[in-house]
């Protein structure tokens, strides 16, 4: 199954995929293994990303005292959500991004309204979920992709 790493090799110094073969690790399983170690950070850049833009279009500047109070809520949702789906064990698959990025909307609007006494208006609502959902379920696609067509051409060239 394309979702499973295969198997992982390190060349001496550090651990570097290469083209699956006896004991060998595939490009794309090399993507999915540095996945399950760095997702959190990935879908904390989402977070942070989305309070940025969102300050930055509303011309409130990016003061990290001010960025940090818009996304702590969110950050902590994010938190949360990884906590209770326990997104380590699968936070390769795109169903994992989807929980993960509805949680984070819900909660953290949820923490935003009621515990940072912060607005919550419609679009505001609406852009949130819809940017967090898009952005956690993105990367993960990307991944996989850039990780399935890696294999390819590492297969076609072998």
């Amino acid at each position: 199954m394309w979702l499973l790493p295969k198997f992982y090799h390190s060349h001496g110094s550090g651990d570097v995929p290469r083209a699956a073969s006896a004991g060998g690790l595939s490009f794309g399983a090399g993507i999915l293994h540095a996945m399950k170690r760095w997702f959190w950070i990935l879908d904390g850049v989402a977070v942070v990303t989305f309070v940025l833009i969102g300050r930055e279009s509303h011309a409130l500047g990016n003061e990290w005292a001010a960025t940090l109070r818009v996304a702590a809520p969110f950050l902590i949702a994010l938190c949360l959500g990884i906590a209770a789906t326990r997104a380590w064990r699968a936070p390769e698959r795109v169903v994992t991004g989807l929980i993960l990025g509805a949680a984070t909307a819900a909660i953290g609007l949820t923490l935003r309204r009621f515990v940072f006494s912060d607005g919550t208006a419609t679009t505001f609502m609406i852009v949130a979920t819809a940017w967090l959902i898009a952005s956690m379920v993105g990367w993960r696609l990307a991944a996989l992709f850039v990780g399935r067509l890696a294999d390819r051409r590492i297969a076609a060239a072998s």
